[in-house]
């Protein structure tokens, strides 16, 4: 499929990056044992969730997302989100702050704004001008929350909650968009 005429998608075409986010989320399926399974179902506090990982730009626009078990860490699906997109400063809660994404940042050239874990021996300075930008990703939430079908995760089967996500994710677009 050709480049994306969309502003936003300018770097790589949207088609690509919901390729990966399918590939990604039929390969996050583990066993049982593991926990999680086929459904992205996993134990956390709050019982049987699901974690929603999101890539957003510069304006709060969702650009990809995937699904994880509610016990996945944050900084292991990180890096297969940002395959195929390029910018410049990489925004992030301490959750990715891993020596793995700093290093992949550091390859590339791109400033990693993330905040040093408490238990990090040597803190790693950030930038906190560009760190107050993170809330956008934190609105982009608080939108899709409107949403109760992804809140309470109505849905039985990962497939049809990641299309609901997919369809919150475009009206929110649609509103943000001009």
């Amino acid at each position: 499929m050709a480049q994306s005429s969309q502003p936003w998608a300018a770097d790589s075409s949207l088609s690509s990056r919901w390729a990966t986010a399918s590939r990604l989320l039929a390969a996050s399926g583990t066993t049982s044992k593991s926990g999680g399974g086929a459904q992205d179902l996993g134990r956390s506090r709050g019982g049987l969730t699901s974690k929603i990982h999101a890539l957003v730009d510069d304006r709060g626009r969702p650009l990809c997302f995937l699904l994880t078990p509610g016990q996945a860490a944050d900084c292991r699906h990180a890096l297969a989100l940002l395959q195929g997109v390029t910018f410049a400063h990489l925004i992030g809660d301490r959750g990715y702050d891993t020596d793995a994404i700093r290093d992949w940042c550091a390859e590339r050239e791109i400033e990693a704004v993330i905040p040093s874990k408490r238990n990090r021996k040597v803190p790693i300075p950030h930038d906190r001008q560009a760190y107050q930008k993170r809330h956008r990703v934190e609105n982009l939430f608080c939108r899709i929350k409107d949403f109760t079908r992804i809140v309470l995760r109505k849905c039985k089967t990962s497939c049809s909650y990641a299309g609901f996500i997919s369809l919150a994710f475009a009206l929110v677009n649609s509103q943000l968009c001009p």
